[in-house]
């Protein structure tokens, strides 16, 4: 959870990523795995959702940017994306994503 401003001392607009990595082994063959879930709507998972408050500032002009790109998840302000990823290590030493 990253949170913008600050109300008593907690976070008074929140953002989300949630995720899971995993790994196992199937037929002496190691697979990794990963889903993650990001949302940059204030306050969305949770109630309703606000636009322009993550990543936008009304005094701080750039917000929560650097050199004009954000300085959090790869997706930008008002964004939803949700990624599922893998990898497979076969015993040769390679690996396959």
């Amino acid at each position: 959870m990253m949170g913008e401003d600050e109300a008593g001392a907690f976070p008074a607009r929140k953002s989300w990523l949630l995720g899971t990595d995993w790994a196992t082994a199937f037929a002496s063959r190691e697979q990794q795995s990963c889903l993650e879930y990001i949302i940059t709507s204030a306050d969305d998972l949770l109630g309703k959702a606000m636009p322009n408050i993550i990543y936008e500032h009304s005094t701080y002009n750039s917000g929560y940017r650097y050199r004009g790109r954000n300085m959090a998840g790869w997706v930008d302000g008002d964004a939803e994306s949700m990624t599922l990823g893998g990898y497979k290590f076969p015993p040769n030493g390679n690996n396959l994503g």
